[in-house]
């Protein structure tokens, strides 16, 4: 810093004469300390300083053709962990630092004013979700809204999204020139098919949650919900909190893509096309690629796709997704049925024996339970007594083998004869004459 002041003045007072003033002020500098440090070389913070903030340039700054990419909208906390997921490790402070020193920020969002006008007299389907905007799985509760854009040159274009709340994954969308019924539609024909497509459909307990809008309590969209298997259900009129969800994606779709100054926008958005374009290219990077924080600072559709895979990791070899609690299924522990267990062509292969002969009739098959680390593998709750069984009979054969070395050697050894003739155990035959002066000899003795 002192350093920098000498630079600035130098020219018009000398280093000499600002070192003694300085000094006389407090802040003791010598004249050949700032010449021994305009000679040393930058040290390796400097060096480190000036490739991070080339790299927060190219996305903070205009290219050639003065577009800005989508990242410039981040501020320090997104823009540190975009920077780690692209494998730059970089402390958050020294994000901030580079950005405050340079005149970075992140976007923020303006106020806007009220459009809704309600009417308490019409009737509407209840508040089913009561601002708990929880889901434990997508496809849950879907929740839907739209939004006035300014054209330019006069009228608004109108632009209506359904949101996914487990991991606000943006399902449907729709562009119009006019806020009638149909448009809102197509927003959620278009997510049906989407689930549709991925082979999750809607289930029966899905649920649609909107505000009271006209478009949202009309019988016509009443009639899409039920055929595209959603319960509808509205919040209170003119209560934002009731569709904050909703509310809280349309804000950032009107602060990161059709303000003056988005990255998205080439130009004045003077038609329907115009706005189709920008809103087909932040939806995109919207699912993509755009850093969340309640999803640990991941995309939309990657929280999605960690989910199913941790459902499918976690099923069973029929199919059934155990329950770590119980081990039996959620369905089945809810309706208190007893697991039959695997069926008898099952339980044979699961036997360890090499032999697949069937099981007798009064063996009842117990559950198999799937183990977290080696779903491949099953266990049954009479294979340690199995397996009892088969280590004795390999022990009695096992012993019965060496039983009949050992008898086998004592009759080699001659260990069951008289311990008189155990030394003629192997030797050559005697002839008669020889055997006789042999029996001679013994009965002398």
């Amino acid at each position: 810093m002192t350093c920098q002041f000498i630079d600035a003045c130098r020219d018009r007072f000398g280093v000499v004469p600002i070192c003694r003033v300085l000094s006389q002020h407090g802040v003791k500098i010598a004249p050949r300390t700032y010449w021994a440090r305009r000679s040393r070389p930058p040290s390796a913070r400097a060096l480190r300083d000036a490739v991070l903030t080339g790299i927060l340039a190219g996305i903070y700054e205009p290219d050639e053709r003065g577009r800005r990419k989508p990242e410039c909208l981040y501020g320090s906390l997104k823009m540190h962990a975009h920077l780690r997921r692209q494998g730059i490790k970089v402390a958050r402070c020294t994000v901030e630092r580079l950005m405050r020193a340079n005149g970075w920020r992140g976007v923020t969002r303006a106020r806007k004013a009220r459009t809704t006008v309600p009417d308490p007299a019409h009737h509407r389907a209840p508040d089913l979700v009561n601002r708990d905007f929880t889901a434990t799985a997508p496809g849950q509760l879907v929740v839907a809204d739209f939004t006035c854009v300014p054209l330019h040159g006069g009228g608004f274009g109108y632009t209506a999204f359904c949101i996914d709340a487990h991991a606000g994954l943006i399902v449907g969308w729709e562009c119009s020139l006019s806020k009638e019924t149909a448009f809102v539609q197509k927003a959620i024909s278009q997510a049906a098919a989407l689930r549709d497509r991925q082979g999750h459909p809607p289930g029966g307990r899905a649920i649609h949650h909107s505000d009271a809008g006209s478009q949202y309590t009309s019988v016509r969209f009443a009639e899409t919900l039920m055929l595209a298997g959603l319960a509808a259900s509205i919040g209170s009129a003119g209560d934002a909190y009731d569709n904050a969800l909703a509310e809280t994606t349309i804000g950032l779709y009107k602060t990161e893509c059709t303000r003056d100054g988005s990255p998205f926008r080439t130009g004045p958005i003077t038609t329907l096309a115009a706005l189709e374009q920008i809103t087909s290219t932040w939806v995109h990077w919207y699912n993509h690629h755009r850093l969340m924080h309640r999803l640990g600072r991941k995309p939309p559709a990657e929280a999605e796709a960690e989910y199913y895979q941790r459902a499918k990791t976690s099923q069973g070899p029929c199919g059934l997704t155990w329950d770590p609690r119980g081990g039996l299924p959620a369905a089945r522990r809810a309706s208190r049925i007893k697991d039959p267990g695997p069926p008898p062509a099952q339980a044979t292969a699961l036997r360890p024996m090499s032999s697949r002969t069937p099981l007798p009739s009064h063996h009842t098959p117990a559950r198999a339970k799937c183990s977290r680390k080696n779903p491949g593998v099953h266990e049954t709750r009479d294979a340690p007594r199995r397996l009892l069984g088969l280590w004795g009979v390999a022990r009695l054969a096992v012993g019965f083998r060496h039983e009949r070395l050992r008898t086998g050697q004592r009759l080699r050894d001659g260990q069951h004869l008289p311990a008189r003739r155990r030394g003629q155990i192997g030797a050559e035959p005697t002839r008669p004459d020889e055997r006789l002066e042999q029996d001679a000899g013994r009965r002398a003795a």
